[in-house]
């Protein structure tokens, strides 16, 4: 088994991605709960700093191949599928949003 090592200034870029997705979340069920519209568009509008917070993260990881460090491949496959998973749990918090929203023009 292999311990991949997250180097402080990767776990920075992913914490970042990590809190925008999960205030989205949690905005999207709140405004389903409370049939707030607000917040359903807090969540959509945010598409674009979260979009920015995930090429950051790439960039950074792209950047970091270079580094001198052991299972440098292993990790940044795995840094890489974290970035992807948070852009897919943002998109179905969005979509979440979304369908509230429309709810609420219908």
């Amino acid at each position: 088994m292999q311990i991949l090592q997250i180097s402080d200034s990767t776990e920075e870029v992913l914490q970042a991605l990590h809190e925008w997705v999960c205030l989205s979340v949690e905005q999207s069920i709140e405004a389903l709960v409370v049939f707030d519209k607000s917040l359903a568009a807090e969540v959509q509008n945010a598409k674009g700093e979260v979009n920015e917070l995930a090429l950051d993260a790439e960039n950074h990881l792209a950047n970091r191949l270079t580094a001198e460090a052991p299972n440098r491949l292993a990790a940044f496959r795995f840094e890489s599928e974290i970035v992807e998973f948070l852009k897919r749990v943002y998109y179905f918090a969005k979509r979440i949003a979304k369908t509230k929203a429309e709810e609420e023009m219908a």
